[in-house]
């Protein structure tokens, strides 16, 4: 990409544009663990230890499944880091398709000249 963008003439946004997306791209690699879905409270137990069920829609169906008590941080954990992950995603397609369109810009002008 860095060369079709060098190609139009526009050498300055590249470097300006380059490091938005290595640090969205820097981000999403930092997040230490990611899980679809939502965690729900189920109950307590006999014993007094809380369940839980983290839901989960993915390949075309409803999954659940069975998160204790000791699991559970670890899985709220990994749900908040597949929301942040996800929003990271949306900033990133963002980004992309304003540096796409002002791509076919200058694609635009260089072949009305």
């Amino acid at each position: 990409m860095l060369i079709s963008l060098l190609t139009f003439g526009i050498g300055y946004y590249t470097i300006f544009a380059m490091k938005p997306q290595e640090e969205l791209i820097r981000r999403m690699a930092a997040i230490p663990c990611l899980s679809r879905g939502k965690l729900c409270r189920k109950g307590t137990s006999k014993t007094g230890r809380a369940f839980y069920n983290l839901q989960y829609w993915h390949g075309g169906r409803n999954n659940v499944r069975y998160v204790g008590e000791a699991e559970y941080p670890v899985y709220a954990e990994a749900v908040a880091g597949y929301r942040e992950f996800m929003r990271l995603v949306e900033e990133y397609v963002d980004l992309m398709t304003g540096i796409t369109e002002e791509m076919a810009i200058r694609a635009r002008e260089a072949e009305d000249e």
